[in-house]
């Protein structure tokens, strides 16, 4: 029987976290397509600060998904704002990385699991503005 030898020194974890706001710092964006054909991007967020050592949930990632068309694009709408991304200027997913914002969590239960999610996003008060 083959011996296995797993790493869990990067596994994350998905399960309920103290419900507060913390700082975030955007570090992935994908592009991808819901199943009714509505575009979306997926923004994954990683949590810091003081607050987030504090409770414990320090680099903590969270992803949030956003639409980019139809009645759900309000959502992307608000995002951008929290991120200080002018109207009309974001056209490339790569403008986000590294932006910061407050990112406001929650638990949810999904699949009959509790999880830690994005609430909502803030401004950050050191995040300077994209205008151009």
């Amino acid at each position: 029987m083959p011996q296995v030898f797993p790493d869990f020194s990067e596994a994350m974890d998905f399960g309920p976290g103290p419900e507060d706001i913390y700082e975030g710092r955007i570090i992935n964006v994908d592009m991808e397509t819901a199943e009714t054909g509505t575009p979306y991007i997926a923004v994954r967020y990683t949590l810091y600060g003081e607050r987030a050592v504090l409770n414990k949930v320090d680099k903590r990632q969270l992803t949030r998904n956003y639409m980019l068309k139809g009645k759900g694009s309000g959502f992307l709408k608000r995002f951008l704002a929290a991120a200080k991304v002018a109207d009309g200027v974001f056209r490339d997913t790569d403008q986000l990385i590294g932006r910061l914002v407050m990112v406001a969590t929650t638990n949810e239960t999904y699949e009959g699991e509790v999880q830690m999610r994005v609430k909502t996003v803030m401004p950050h008060p050191a995040q300077a503005p994209l205008t151009a």
